[in-house]
């Protein structure tokens, strides 16, 4: 079979873009947590909150966190009276990091939002903490638990995330890598490849 010779150099190039193209996949996630708070007990419980899944906060950048308010029945409660407030205290040192006021987003559905901004992440070092949340009622000061077993410790575990003057490094500004070629030719003669 005789195939043109532009075709054939459109197929190797086509073929080769590719092989050599890559691609980055990007997600963008909500960062939501389900909190309980102290409702009629005369309920029965029929779904359950198992665990709390951890946050990841990253540093260089506002981290948005979405409070989902719900009863022991795990139905979303009107939380128009009510003011949530948050902590962020590093684990296991117990210390306190900042305090954050939630903004109501949705008082029907019992959605709030708390944002934790760069200026209070960016000094703090990178490790595991607990966020702990409360709501005040207009009388008292209650705890929002994270799970079916009373628990107000949500874990959050601080990563390096947009750079942050002297936290992460570019590697082309730690070496000059050269050239591609040069550098899997390089690999080779260290036996890696």
């Amino acid at each position: 079979m005789w195939v043109p010779f532009q075709l054939l150099i459109h197929m190797a190039t086509e073929w080769y873009k590719y092989q050599t193209m890559q691609t980055i996949k990007l997600y963008l996630y909500d960062q939501t947590i389900q909190l309980q708070i102290s409702g009629d007990s005369a309920l029965t419980v029929e779904d359950r909150i198992v665990y709390t899944k951890p946050l990841v906060l990253f540093k260089g950048i506002d981290n948005p966190i979405k409070i989902q308010v719900k009863n022991s029945d795990q139905k979303a409660v009107n939380i128009t009276d009510l003011t949530f407030y948050a902590q962020l205290v590093r684990t296991p040192q117990q210390d306190f990091v900042s305090a954050f006021t939630a903004t109501v987003i949705s008082a029907s559905t019992g959605l709030a939002q708390i944002i934790i901004p760069a200026t209070v992440l960016n000094p703090a070092p990178v490790g595991y903490y607990h966020l702990l949340i409360k709501y005040f009622t207009g009388f008292t000061t209650l705890p929002a638990y994270a799970d079916d077993n009373f628990s107000v410790a949500i874990p959050v575990n601080l990563q390096l995330g947009y750079r942050v003057s002297g936290d992460t490094y570019d590697l082309g500004e730690i070496m000059d890598l050269g050239s591609l070629p040069e550098l899997v030719d390089e690999i080779r003669d260290l036996g890696a490849l």
